[in-house]
């Protein structure tokens, strides 16, 4: 918990607050590239219905696929370059990158929350490789104890 905050610059009782910790990377990135990014003061809330959630049916599947959306959405995120200051309003074809809603999105410049999601899957994925790395290491540590 104390690294995850630390991590993302929330409060050790925000650690558990997903929005939160997006919020603070999005900054953390803006300062980075030097951009400013003023607060919302009104703290509207746009009317938004979320996705249909079915009830689960209890009995025993077989075959069952397990698909990790987190990953999936930070992917399609990075693929499509999705950020507020990347959407694009210009006529080259060359530069952009056409969605389904209208929304446009420049192919050359890379957004914040692009950039940070690219950094957090690239300390990802060398956690995970420093990890594999050093498995047997740890698992004879824990023998010992």
């Amino acid at each position: 918990a104390l690294t995850l905050s630390n991590v993302c610059k929330v409060s050790c009782y925000e650690y558990n607050s997903m929005v939160a910790m997006i919020e603070n990377l999005c900054l953390k990135q803006a300062y980075k590239e030097n951009i400013i990014i003023l607060p919302n003061s009104k703290n509207e809330k746009l009317p938004y219905k979320g996705g249909y959630v079915m009830e689960p049916k209890k009995d025993l599947y077989e075959n069952i696929a397990l698909i990790d959306f987190r990953s999936l959405y930070a992917s399609i995120i990075m693929q499509w370059n999705v950020s507020p200051d990347s959407v694009y309003e210009g006529e080259d074809e060359d530069r952009i990158i056409k969605t389904k809603n209208g929304i446009n999105f420049d192919k050359n410049k890379k957004g914040i929350i692009t950039s940070f999601l690219e950094e957090i899957m690239e300390n990802r994925n060398k956690a995970s490789r420093l990890a594999l790395e050093y498995k047997s290491d740890i698992e004879n540590l824990l023998k010992k104890i």
